[in-house]
């Protein structure tokens, strides 16, 4: 099975989970709000050099950057920098979460997780992986 999957944070977590979700076989945006970072992968450029044959994989991979709510799958790999996640928060308050499966790839606070879960829809399911 197969998703469409938005991947929002393109960093040193994001970009491979990425790659890698788009290399075997799931279709994947990706969005960060660093432009010339987002120029970089558009042009199919690591933004570093820091992940062995990273600039291979994205010349293999297409990979797009997000345009529009054609994701069932969204992936947070944003840093969480306050103890009440409002910065995740805030991130997460700019996307359709309704009926989608709302994965967080980051280090959360202590009760992080009960926080973000109650500010989903009822109809997201939620997971998350540190």
């Amino acid at each position: 099975m197969t998703s469409n999957i938005l991947v929002v944070g393109l960093g040193y977590i994001g970009l491979p989970l990425a790659l890698r979700l788009a290399e075997i076989g799931h279709t994947v945006y990706g969005e960060d709000t660093d432009t010339d970072r987002q120029r970089q992968i558009a042009d199919r450029v690591s933004p570093w050099s820091l992940e062995p044959k990273i600039n291979e994989k994205l010349q293999e991979t297409l990979m797009r950057l997000w345009s529009g709510d054609l994701y069932d799958t969204i992936i947070f790999c944003t840093p969480v920098d306050t103890e009440d996640c409002q910065q995740l928060l805030n991130v997460m308050s700019g996307y359709d979460l309704e009926d989608k499966l709302v994965i967080v790839e980051s280090t959360l606070p202590l009760n992080g997780t009960d926080k973000v879960k109650a500010a989903l829809p009822e109809s997201s399911n939620f997971a998350y992986a540190p």
